[in-house]
């Protein structure tokens, strides 16, 4: 059986023309790990140097991969933080890239609706926007919330492999050893793989 049929507690999407797109939380392998062993995606802050920023998750309607998502990772030989790094350099790099579909039916929020209420200061979000345009993304793809979203409302765990996203388990069956054992204890006592 699949992790993501048998652990999540799948929600079937609402059918129909007014079905909205898939919305997914796009991470790197360590912090999917974090985000398994804790059940939760858990809304973080962006800048720890603003006290009165708002914790929030960050979620994407792109199908693909969010571009603004840029992680920095520790190099395999030298071991000092290079990035942050796209998909791409990160995949280069060995670091496997993950993606959660959540319940489209959470209360998202927009950029729009977001911004006002994130408590950054306006030079921030207009650093925030000219990231977005430098890196090919767009504003009017994410999705905000300022409450973690727990497991109950994951739909599929999906890694990416071989330029196509695979599902969590067939992924494991294939990844190096290192890999599956940190993602199997990462998956002990949520679900049974």
């Amino acid at each position: 059986m699949k992790v993501t049929k048998c652990l999540l507690n799948k929600k079937e999407p609402t059918a129909g023309k007014n079905a909205g797109p898939k919305i997914w939380h796009y991470t790197i392998w360590p912090n999917l790990l974090s985000i398994l062993d804790e059940k939760e995606i858990k809304p973080l802050t962006l800048f720890s140097r603003l006290p009165e920023e708002m914790p929030s998750a960050w979620f994407s309607i792109h199908p693909d991969w969010e571009l603004t998502v840029r992680k920095s990772i520790p190099d395999p030989v030298s071991g000092e933080m290079v990035g942050p790094l796209g998909r791409k350099a990160l995949v280069r790099m060995g670091c496997p890239v993950a993606r959660i579909q959540v319940d489209p039916e959470l209360p998202f929020g927009s950029w729009t609706r977001y911004s006002p209420l994130s408590g950054l200061p306006k030079y921030v979000k207009r650093k925030i926007k000219n990231q977005a345009k430098r890196f090919g993304a767009r504003r009017g793809d994410w999705r905000v919330l300022f409450a973690p979203v727990s497991s109950e409302n994951w739909m599929a765990v999906e890694v990416y492999q071989d330029k196509n996203w695979i599902d969590l388990e067939d992924f494991l069956q294939d990844a190096e050893p290192e890999l599956t054992r940190e993602a199997k204890k990462a998956l002990a006592g949520v679900w049974a793989v």
